[in-house]
């Protein structure tokens, strides 16, 4: 048995979208990375402590005059991408030719999302074919069909044959490889541009909210800290009494609240004898706030900062391409930072981590490396 903390990143709050969204993710922890191990998830929600952040404040394209006189609102403010042509016959297709892991990794990640925006919950036969899918990159043996594929609709095929036809490929699966197929076509449109706007620009104001919130010292940090304090102090005693080691993933922002909790266990609040079998932080920041001053701990001989001394192992994990995921080895000892590509885009990297079959696989063999699985 093993007693799971997931400590969720910014922009993380209440509702039946975070509900559901929780129930896949929880799903996929439960059925993919832990198959054959029973598992106890306990996932702290401490975003509703933060105020709310007013919607229109991210609305820089709408009712808003132009600086410069006479020009209509919208006038050259794609970014210099506009009418710029996309990457010439680029697919999915040829992105399975390069790298079939990454192409089957996309192709789930989307699945997953159009689940989790619509609402439903994921069937017995998506989360056989997310545990094939991992199974196959967990091995190192992304299925050499995957690579030949020449079309879109050749990769649609060949993810069907994988497992021997038990991968299930269905309308979800064969549409989400429609959908990234043409994110890549279009990468470079106008279209695309908006959408990576539209997102990126309440992703990075949630994520600034939440960071001053935090780091605030005051009622507030203090009433986050206990929200997560009570679910680990939950975990730690469930340990204690025979029920497996403890596990904690944070993303984003909760990397960087546990990496300042973890650091001083008495003024956190923490027992004294805690004890974290592996720390995944996920798309996090706790390198950048620890370069600027605002975390403790103190720096050893190296002048580095050693990981926590209740974490057995920490492992740092970010996608390249995530705007809000940073290096962690620079200002810290004892930390592997682990990086793997992805071909989410720039407007989703941040948020789809825990919906690839490439984390799970990977998260998978790291706990079987350190005899907790």
């Amino acid at each position: 048995m093993v007693q799971l903390v997931f400590v969720h990143g910014v922009a993380t709050r209440s509702g039946p979208g975070y509900a559901q969204g929780l129930a896949n993710r929880d799903a996929l922890f439960r059925k993919v990375a832990f198959e054959g191990r029973e598992v106890t998830i306990l996932s702290p929600l401490w975003g509703d402590l933060v105020p709310s952040i007013n919607p229109k404040v991210f609305g820089t394209d709408e009712g808003v005059r132009s600086f410069s006189i006479g020009a209509p609102v919208g006038d050259g403010q794609t970014g210099g991408l506009g009418g710029a042509p996309g990457p010439g016959g680029a697919d999915l297709a040829a992105v399975a030719r390069q790298n079939p892991t990454v192409a089957i990794d996309a192709v789930f990640a989307q699945a997953v999302g159009t689940a989790d925006s619509a609402g439903v919950e994921l069937t017995a036969e998506d989360l056989a074919a997310f545990r094939l899918a991992a199974r196959a990159i967990e091995s190192d043996d992304a299925p050499a069909r995957v690579g030949a594929a020449a079309t879109d609709a050749d990769l649609a095929r060949s993810l069907g044959d994988l497992g021997a036809n038990s991968f299930g490929i269905g309308s979800r699966l064969a549409n989400a490889v429609s959908v990234v197929s043409g994110r890549i076509r279009n990468t470079a449109s106008t279209v695309a541009f908006g959408t990576v706007r539209d997102f990126i620009s309440p992703a990075v104001g949630m994520f600034l909210g939440d960071v001053f919130a935090y780091l605030q010292q005051g009622r507030l940090r203090d009433r986050i800290q206990e929200v997560v304090r009570t679910d680990l102090v939950q975990a730690h005693e469930a340990s204690l009494s025979g029920k497996g080691p403890v596990v904690v993933v944070a993303h984003s922002m909760g990397g960087v609240i546990l990496s300042d909790m973890l650091q001083d266990l008495a003024a956190s609040g923490l027992p004294a004898d805690l004890q974290i079998a592996a720390l995944f932080t996920v798309g996090s920041q706790p390198g950048l706030f620890k370069a600027v001053g605002v975390l403790s701990g103190s720096a050893g001989p190296d002048g580095k900062t050693p990981r926590p001394a209740c974490v057995g192992a920490w492992f740092n994990v970010f996608d390249p391409i995530d705007p809000l995921a940073f290096r962690a080895d620079a200002l810290y000892s004892g930390v592997d930072d682990l990086a793997f590509d992805s071909v989410t885009g720039l407007a989703s990297a941040h948020t789809t981590y825990f919906s690839r079959p490439q984390f799970h696989a990977r998260f998978r063999r790291r706990l079987a490396d350190l005899s907790v699985i």
